[in-house]
């Protein structure tokens, strides 16, 4: 078993195999890549070489690598080696010490306990937390103060010498100001209090929701009123005279309908904003209820004076009810749409917040574990918030690191490379820290560096990420930078296949983007143009324009089968191939949870978290055993394969669009447990007896990566 001990810089810190770590205080840093190969349906092919008929671009069907994906997923290549971590240096470090990272790190030290982050609940608009926020920097004893209105968080920076009665005066003075302040709550709290909240504002949906179905049924019938012009217009008097016309023209029905506009689906408006404005700290709302109040009024007072004779001889009223109707009415759906919005960008990040693992193993040793010991050193699981720096804490392969700290014996992921391009990977998947692979570029550019890995010998994936502003206004420019960005990492001339993501469909850059990109191939800069969690509609859209796409990359598995509804018939057709991911679910579709009750499954990571909700718009957990126990029995047929393999060979058979699929691997020695499954292939009835088991799930509606950007599974 492999190991080293030192003092790790930023770039080793965060590339680490299975790992003891010595903890250097709470705040979390997510550290290490995982280890994924990507398998192909031929496993006599160890390096890419073929290219699929029809595909605009080489495509490898060989064993294909390390997936780079996620800063604090720790999974070397190679051995189950350990590793530990203690407290970076207090002083006299520089940056070219320690890295960038661990100066904030230094400086968030310092200023540790003077800091305190609070949750404000009743904030509507920027309004509210710009009000939030004065409120706070006015008070005696506060330095400054944040407010985010999406996270509902406010961070307050006390004062030297400040004490609890300023937090109680600020709190108390917010409170006065209609919003609710508390202590924002951490740990297993923060996990109870954002699922709770999550949970608050879905219900706020539904709620704004049917106020705006409320709101604009009570608009048609104001409108209603205003077709008798049109139909004079038009010559058909008879109709304009209609009873129906001429109850809905009359001053006591439109008033009527006002009043139950303003008592109904706008009674939340109005009473939030005449409450705000009493506290004197007027929002959106306030304005909103002072102008349908001023409306309606004025509309009373319109309705008592006497009718103005119009054209025709018709009396006009000079009231004027469908005002405030329709001002609620347009309120309202902006109100739902930013619900909607607030909902889903909170969503996001408490998905974020969520890679942060509750516990840890505290190692209880009176002295660090010996390079190659292969003893497992005793460990008791505490909650991570507990640790003190000092600490010893082990990070096991594939689990996210709890805490910051250094590491003081063990391998670093650079180290094992050689032990996966001996079983055979040959390809390795990373990305830009902007879509959340961290440094694995450096990793790897160190790797080959170091000759661990030959250049000649392997292929590179890497990923364009347009997740910012710049996909309203993209450029050639801009991707020629983000291109030369990897290449530096990497310390290579050119790029084997770039992989597209994008963050908003909403904004059109991605056609311009795609065609950059295809300008970058034919200049020799990138030798393919692939995709990421592209749909079909989009990824058409850019074929269409005249983008060379070789391959798209999407979640796909027998709990996942949405590429199966467009995605793979429009790739058989124009030649593109696919790469799936999420081949067994995050380990679910495994050996490991069949005949396991669904209660004593822990969900402790973000994967087996978002796989988790997979099962249950699958088919439910009921269901998924009935899966696993068909899997297994088709498995024990070809003398014993997985659950997995059976699950991996599935996606392999299911169409000829994917040369090779995405598994994850802790380390080496699970390369060769996956090419098992090129020892048998599902013959027909193994086919059949699944899909039967599918067909009794649920089947999807929506195409590839719909439901992760909101949309219906």
């Amino acid at each position: 078993m492999t190991g080293c001990c030192y003092r790790v810089s930023t770039l080793r810190r965060l590339s680490t195999t299975s790992a003891l770590v010595r903890s250097a205080g709470t705040r979390s840093r997510r550290a290490a890549q995982a280890i994924i190969p990507m398998i192909s349906r031929r496993a006599e092919s160890p390096r890419p070489a073929a290219t699929r008929p029809g595909a605009t671009g080489a495509m490898p069907t060989g064993m294909v690598g390390w997936r780079g994906k996620h800063w604090g997923r720790v999974g070397g290549a190679g051995t189950y080696s350990r590793q530990l971590w203690s407290p970076p240096r207090a002083s006299g470090a520089t940056l070219a010490e320690e890295g960038v990272s661990s100066a904030v790190n230094r400086q968030e030290e310092e200023n540790e306990g003077s800091t305190i982050l609070f949750t404000v609940e009743g904030m509507r608009c920027g309004g509210c937390s710009a009000a939030v926020q004065k409120v706070l920097v006015a008070t005696p004893g506060v330095s400054r103060a944040a407010v985010n209105l999406v996270t509902e968080t406010a961070a307050v920076e006390l004062a030297a010498g400040a004490s609890e009665s300023t937090i109680a005066e600020f709190t108390k003075a917010v409170g006065d100001k209609g919003f609710t302040m508390s202590p924002r709550p951490v740990g297993r709290a923060a996990e109870e209090a954002a699922i709770k909240a999550e949970a608050r504002r879905a219900e706020e949906m539904e709620r704004t929701k049917w106020d705006l179905y409320k709101a604009w049924g009570l608009t048609g019938l104001c409108l209603v009123t205003h077709t008798t012009h049109h139909l004079h217009h038009f010559g058909l008097h008879e109709y304009a005279h209609g009873e129906l016309l001429t109850a809905l023209g009359q001053p006591w029905v439109g008033g009527a309908i006002a009043v139950l506009a303003l008592a109904g689906p706008g009674a939340g408006i109005m009473r939030e904003g005449f409450k705000a404005l009493a506290n004197g700290a007027p929002n959106m709302n306030s304005l909103v209820g002072v102008g349908a109040s001023a409306a309606f009024a004025l509309s009373i007072a319109g309705a008592l004076a006497p009718p103005v004779i119009g054209d025709y001889g018709v009396p006009v009223n000079n009231d004027f009810f469908e005002e405030p109707v329709l001002l609620l009415a347009f309120i309202l759906l902006g109100r739902a749409l930013e619900s909607r919005a607030r909902a889903r960008a909170a969503s996001d990040l408490r998905s974020l917040s969520t890679l942060l693992p509750l516990d840890a193993r505290l190692v209880v040793a009176d002295k660090l574990p010996e390079v190659g010991d292969d003893s497992n050193p005793m460990t008791v699981s505490v909650d991570r918030l507990a640790l003190r720096p000092g600490d010893l804490v082990r990070v096991l392969p594939g689990e996210i690191m709890p805490v910051d700290g250094e590491v003081v014996s063990g391998a670093a992921a650079v180290d094992d490379f050689a032990s996966f391009v001996a079983a055979g990977i040959d390809t390795f998947d990373t990305g830009p820290e902007a879509c959340g692979y961290g440094p694995s570029e450096l990793v790897i550019g160190e790797a080959l560096k170091r000759e661990t890995l030959r250049r000649d010998d392997v292929k590179i994936f890497t990923k364009l990420c347009c997740v910012g502003r710049e996909q309203g206004n993209m450029t050639k420019d801009w991707v020629t930078q983000k291109l030369d960005l990897p290449m530096r990492r990497l310390g290579v001339k050119s790029l084997d296949l770039v992989q597209m993501y994008w963050n908003d469909y909403g904004q059109k850059g991605y056609v311009d983007a795609a065609l950059f990109l295809t300008d970058a191939k034919a200049a020799g800069k990138i030798g393919a143009v692939g995709l990421t969690n592209f749909d079909t509609e989009r990824m058409a859209q850019m074929v269409d324009a005249g983008a060379e796409i070789s391959s798209n990359q999407i979640q796909f598995s027998l709990l996942d089968r949405r590429p199966r509804l467009k995605m793979i018939g429009y790739c058989e057709k124009t030649g593109i191939s696919l790469l799936p991911y999420g081949v067994v679910a995050g380990g679910l579709l495994s050996d490991n949870f069949l005949g396991v009750d669904g209660s004593d499954v822990a969900l402790d990571t973000s994967s087996k978290r978002k796989y988790a909700s997979v099962v249950g718009y699958a088919g439910g957990y009921k269901w998924f055993q009935t899966l696993l126990e068909t899997l297994r029995s088709v498995g024990d047929k070809h003398g014993g394969q997985s659950v997995a393999n059976v699950a991996a060979r599935w996606v392999l058979d299911s169409n000829d669009v994917t040369p090779a699929i995405i598994l994850g691997a802790r380390n080496a020695a699970h390369v060769d447990d996956h090419r098992r499954m090129f020892t048998f292939e599902l013959d027909a009835e193994d086919k059949a007896k699944i899909e039967a088991v599918l067909a009794r799930g649920k089947a999807p509606s929506a195409d590839c990566y719909t439901w992760e950007r909101g949309g219906p599974w």
